[in-house]
């Protein structure tokens, strides 16, 4: 019986995750703090702001607005950024591994060096980013909107090729 309250108490904090605005993010961010997983942070506004080596791993991030944030080094693995708008975001070394990403706009994102397996990126739009060397594992490119996104796969010969 502990195990199954255990597990219960697991699942429901879970669905019950602590939401945050984005003013408290960022004023914990200017404090040092880098650990917001599993957070709620449906449709904030962070515009520009600098979140290099935040972990939002397991975050719900649908609709939020992170147009040209510094996002170097960040975890999104298995956060919900469904719709969320990433266009010109620095998410240079981020990773993305199971994230959640229909309908997401990484337009002109530099995504250089970024892991982006294990992802379904059905209605994405990487229009114009920089995928120089991102890990892409099993991630069929064949779903999304690459017009002039540039790629650099080494286990394709070490051909660089922009796709249009």
């Amino acid at each position: 019986m502990t195990n199954i309250i255990n597990i219960a108490d697991y699942a429901r904090a879970r669905r019950d995750r602590a939401t945050l605005t984005a003013e408290d993010l960022l004023q914990r961010y200017a404090t040092g703090e880098r650990e917001f997983a599993d957070i709620d942070l449906r449709g904030a506004r962070l515009v520009g702001e600098n979140l290099s080596s935040a972990n939002f791993a397991g975050a719900d991030l649908r609709g939020a607005d992170l147009t040209g944030a510094n996002l170097w080094g960040a975890r999104f693995c298995a956060a919900r950024l469904d719709g969320a708008r990433l266009t010109g975001v620095d998410a240079r070394r981020a990773s993305f591994v199971g994230a959640q990403l229909d309908g997401a706009d990484f337009t002109g994102a530099l995504l250089i060096g970024a892991d982006l397996s294990d992802l379904d990126l059905r209605g994405v739009n990487l229009s114009g980013a920089n995928l120089y060397c991102a890990y892409l594992g099993e991630t069929a490119l064949d779903r999304a909107t690459l017009d002039g996104a540039h790629l650099y796969d080494p286990n394709l010969g070490a051909v660089r090729r922009a796709l249009a």
